[in-house]
């Protein structure tokens, strides 16, 4: 038939032995319907089309996409507040550059405990946790602001579990750090 693919797949019958236990898994026969070539090509355009706005979206943002890193914060660069407490509206999501040399931002939560500001990584190395560990100035964006710090990796048991106990509250699906072998926890506070 011209125009039009059709695609067959056969899975044989296979016999493996799974500790005592035989198991059979019996052959079956797939059948993809045809699909006419004028619609594949749509679907081709389509998906071209999609690429190109994506691609567009990324490079005309202002920082990075909930799930792809970007580079240098733009905004007004502001002093940092003496205690980050004086932030009473909540905002659930920031933007975090790292690695000044060749920024590398992302979206990201935070926490505030007291009068200090934290960023989490759980139990995972992030890339934006591996820049900090070898330049910890970063430039924190929140509401068009732009605060230039400095991470500090805390290690402090007590610190860490009065982070905990405000990561924990935040919902069910913030992980308790003191579950986790390894945490990466972040304050970060006014370069010096």
């Amino acid at each position: 038939m011209q125009g039009v693919r059709q695609k067959f797949r056969v899975v044989h019958p296979v016999v493996s032995l799974c500790g005592a236990q035989a198991v059979l898994f019996v052959g079956l026969l797939e059948f993809r319907p045809p699909v006419p070539r004028k619609r594949e090509s749509m679907l081709r355009r389509f998906a071209s089309l999609l690429s190109f706005v994506a691609v567009a979206a990324s490079t005309a943002c202002n920082g990075p996409l909930p799930f792809l890193g970007g580079g240098a914060l733009p905004g007004d660069v502001v002093e940092p507040p003496e205690n980050w407490s004086e932030w009473t509206k909540p905002v659930n999501v920031i933007q975090l550059e790292t690695n000044p040399t060749e920024a590398y931002s992302v979206n990201i939560a935070y926490t505030i405990v007291g009068e200090h500001l934290y960023v989490y990584a759980g139990d995972t190395k992030t890339k934006w946790v591996e820049h900090m560990e070898v330049d910890p100035n970063v430039r924190f964006r929140r509401e068009g602001n732009v605060y230039e710090l400095r991470a500090e990796r805390v290690t402090d048991d007590a610190e860490r579990l009065a982070f905990a106990k405000a990561w924990v509250a935040r919902g069910f699906f913030s992980r308790d750090p003191q579950t986790l072998d390894e945490v990466w926890l972040y304050r970060l506070k006014a370069r010096e």
